[in-house]
């Protein structure tokens, strides 16, 4: 995908809500270091299945997106999307001292390999090759959470406000803010599932530790737009999400 594209995705997806819930960067090992899916999450995922309707820029047509997730011990090794039943694509996560090196990406959707670079102890840099060329940078506050991310040298960039362990706003530079709301359960998001997530879907609440029940879009350019959601619960974990609004309608569905 050119920048064009990249960019208009991008776009795309601030003004139009995607389904999630996510995961703080802190539980990247606590300092950028992917891998250690067993800090904040007791439960790994198996099944994501999110069921949904564009609402009124459609005939109401209902669309079905799964991932199933692949594990090896407490690490995430395979991702397949299915889109409508069809598998898109796959992702293979590969570590190395515990700690993820590489994820490539493989299928109908594009071909794409993707190294983390780290330093001191977190990740700062992953390098994208393939037909999604380019590269993410990452910096920290002085908690250590993610404060910025960058794509392919400030093409897009991405400032984070967080706390207590939650991205609560997400300001997009020379395009808007975000504004996130979270209940007090876990978020089923582990460490590379949230990660991947977040880059694929250029959506920031997936790094959270809790659930998103209200997100709010202010555009520079005035336009504002909010959904709220709701949750069934497993104890301190979450199996089903609900949402509802002029944008849309939808599930999703957690099974571990």
């Amino acid at each position: 995908m050119n920048r064009t594209l990249k960019a208009i995705a991008a776009i795309m997806l601030m003004m139009v809500f995607a389904v999630s819930c996510g995961k703080t960067d802190e539980n990247l090992d606590n300092s950028g270091n992917t891998g250690n899916d067993t800090v904040q999450n007791a439960k790994h995922l198996s099944k994501v299945t999110w069921i949904y309707d564009e609402g009124t820029y459609s005939s109401h047509e209902t669309f079905t997106i799964v991932n199933k997730l692949t594990w090896s011990g407490n690490q995430l090794t395979n991702l397949d999307y299915y889109d409508g039943g069809e598998l898109e694509y796959t992702v293979t996560f590969s570590y190395n001292n515990g700690r993820l090196s590489e994820f490539v990406r493989y299928g109908n959707r594009s071909n794409d390999t993707f190294k983390c670079v780290y330093s001191g102890g977190r990740l700062t840099r992953i390098d994208v090759t393939g037909e999604d060329e380019g590269s993410y940078d990452f910096s920290y506050d002085g908690d250590g959470n993610i404060a910025c991310i960058s794509w392919d040298n400030g093409y897009f960039v991405f400032n984070l406000t967080w706390v207590s362990g939650n991205v609560v706003g997400e300001e997009v530079e020379s395009e808007g803010s975000h504004i996130y709301q979270y209940d007090d359960k876990k978020s089923p998001y582990d460490d590379t599932f949230a990660l991947w997530s977040t880059l694929e879907e250029w959506e920031m609440h997936y790094l959270s530790s809790n659930n998103l029940v209200r997100k709010q879009w202010n555009s520079l350019y005035g336009g504002v737009s909010v959904r709220e959601y709701s949750y069934t619960y497993d104890g301190d974990y979450p199996l089903t999400c609900t949402y509802s609004d002029d944008g849309g309608s939808g599930t999703i569905y957690y099974e571990y």
